[in-house]
């Protein structure tokens, strides 16, 4: 059984995720990509023919096709990106650092429970 993937944020590091996901982990197919920089969607469309390339990672997480979520955004970004992805119910990996702070990690991480799902951080 293939996981579907969706990388939310392909600079280097989600780029290397998705990587690492269809080099490297025979069940994982990166199946969408969100980026809010033209250039890195394209980028991402290149190298995924296949996917499903969107604007925003909130956008992505809706999509069906997608059963697991890489939150691979700037650092700032990571909490922000993981609260509009955690919503959909999936699985999220979460970039370090999951936050810049404490209490946004809180919010974060208290999402997670409310709705009785795993939150994991690279």
């Amino acid at each position: 059984m293939t996981l579907r993937v969706g990388i939310a944020g392909y600079g280097r590091r989600g780029a290397m995720h998705a990587s690492v996901l269809t080099d490297s982990v025979g069940e994982a197919e990166v199946v969408a990509v969100s980026d809010p920089s033209q250039a890195a969607r394209a980028r991402a469309g290149a190298d995924y023919p296949g996917a499903s390339i969107f604007e925003t990672a909130d956008d992505m997480s809706r999509d069906d096709g997608v059963e697991a979520i890489v939150v691979s955004a700037p650092a700032h970004l990571n909490g922000t990106v993981a609260r509009s992805v955690l919503p959909s119910g999936k699985p999220v990996l979460l970039e370090k650092p999951p936050a810049m702070s404490s209490p946004e990690l809180k919010r974060s991480v208290l999402r997670c429970p409310l709705l009785d799902l795993l939150l994991g951080s690279s």
